[in-house]
């Protein structure tokens, strides 16, 4: 069977999933999750096809999703996800998503930005069912941050040098990256700071470069999942009008703070970079980690100049799983 369809028949048979689960053994949430819920999100499609696109073959694509779903829960009646996926409009996928995204894209970072993550696998796997579902759970999910201030605008060094010097949220930090971006975006010096970023054409690329920067060094969690919605923003925002770029933009980037404050990342030396060749080679395996997968996706996409940065990030994720 051609790769491309294996795919699209697993995320077929996906579709019978939750798309969050919490507890040990898991078991599914069909509730409206809020940023501090202990809900987990499903890594299961966003991984197949990122295994996929770096060039896994059918067998493998199988063998990967059986052991993943065997942890799975199954998705039972979830109403309001139903009503959600129903209240979508037929069409191409452009036109949906050009029609749906501008609004949740001030909702980015919801769910650790997994939403968006999924969202974006969804699309680019070209699989109506995915993307609509994706579209679906998005829409359920709300994190608003602040998007003006009355500061002036900074450049990207300034601007992450005066975040990362504020003071944490008096809270306890949540257990979940979700909850605790959330305290950040709560927190009064972080919503004076956040919208003062200066945005241009170039900002996109250029989080992406220093996610990389700082996941290379770090290997911090929170910051691969910054890296990975990168990825998935750099799909998407093309989809928008022009017009709508800023706003979007404005609000991915109080997002990507509040995970790059709320990580507290400890910056150390990157590993030496393995060649793309080794990388593939470990990645490529049934028994491998979905969040190794998707950085190693995200890293191998950015790679377009053969900086050794982005090889650096994705040995620095096969090295820790």
């Amino acid at each position: 069977m051609r790769t491309d369809r294996a795919l699209h028949a697993l995320l077929d048979v996906e579709l019978a999933f939750a798309p969050e689960y919490e507890g040990s053994p898991p078991r599914a949430v069909t509730r409206v999750a809020a940023p501090g819920d202990t809900a987990l999100a499903s890594h299961l499609p966003m991984a197949l096809h990122a295994l996929a696109d770096l060039g896994a073959d059918a067998a493998l694509l199988r063998a990967w999703f059986e052991l993943a779903a065997a942890r799975m829960p199954r998705l039972p009646a979830w109403p309001a996800l139903e009503a959600a996926e129903r209240a979508l409009p037929d069409g191409p996928a452009h036109e949906l998503l050009a029609s749906r995204l501008p609004e949740l894209l001030q909702h980015a970072g919801a769910a650790a930005f997994h939403a968006l993550i999924r969202c974006a696998h969804a699309f680019e796997s070209g699989h109506t069912g995915q993307l609509r579902r994706a579209l679906a759970w998005w829409s359920l999910l709300r994190q608003p941050v602040p998007l003006t201030s009355a500061r002036p605008a900074l450049a990207l060094e300034d601007w992450l040098d005066a975040l990362l010097a504020l003071p944490a949220p008096p809270s306890p930090p949540g257990r979940l990256i979700s909850h605790r971006m959330q305290q950040w975006i709560d927190h009064p010096p972080f919503a004076a700071w956040a919208p003062t970023l200066r945005l241009d054409a170039s900002l996109l690329p250029r989080l992406a470069r220093r996610t990389a920067a700082l996941y290379a060094g770090s290997g911090n969690f929170t910051l691969l999942h910054g890296l990975t919605a990168c990825r998935a923003m750099s799909r998407l925002l093309p989809l928008l009008a022009p017009s709508q770029h800023e706003t979007a933009l404005r609000a991915f980037s109080v997002h990507w703070a509040a995970a790059v404050c709320t990580s507290r990342y400890q910056a150390g030396e990157p590993p030496a970079p393995e060649p793309w060749e080794a990388l593939l080679a470990r990645t490529l395996q049934a028994e491998q980690d979905e969040h190794v997968i998707k950085l190693v996706h995200a890293a191998r996409q950015f790679d377009r100049d053969g900086d050794p940065l982005w090889r650096m990030a994705a040995t620095r994720a096969v090295l820790r799983h």
